[in-house]
């Protein structure tokens, strides 16, 4: 009798452990697409000063603020959308990660004389 619930919970741990370890993935897929953002908006902050004598230069660089600036503005849209996943899948990890801690304590329970 105890040598089964001992093999049950051996094979509860191995789906626990393949569980923790696919919830884990998924938050570094989703920290990865986040940083991909953040680098985006990093470098839309990047820009060079304008010679201010230099009419079609100061135009362009005009141009180009309006056009950054929408950038901008989706990049945080992208970013809130994407840190919001990256959370929930946080929480989600970590409800993984206590299964499969539980259960390994439960197993050492049960492997004790």
């Amino acid at each position: 009798m105890r040598n089964d619930r001992l093999q049950k919970l051996a094979q509860i741990h191995k789906l626990t452990r393949m569980a923790e370890d696919a919830e884990l993935a998924r938050v570094r897929e989703a920290a990865a697409a986040r940083n991909v953002t953040l680098a985006a908006l990093a470098r839309l902050d990047a820009g060079g000063l304008v010679d201010p004598r230099d009419v079609a230069a100061q135009c362009a660089r005009a141009r180009h603020a309006i056009w950054q600036e929408r950038q901008r503005r989706l990049l945080n849209m992208r970013l809130a959308r994407e840190t919001a996943t990256w959370l929930e899948l946080r929480e989600d990890a970590a409800r993984a990660v206590g299964r499969n801690q539980t259960v390994g304590q439960l197993m050492k329970k049960h492997r004790k004389p």
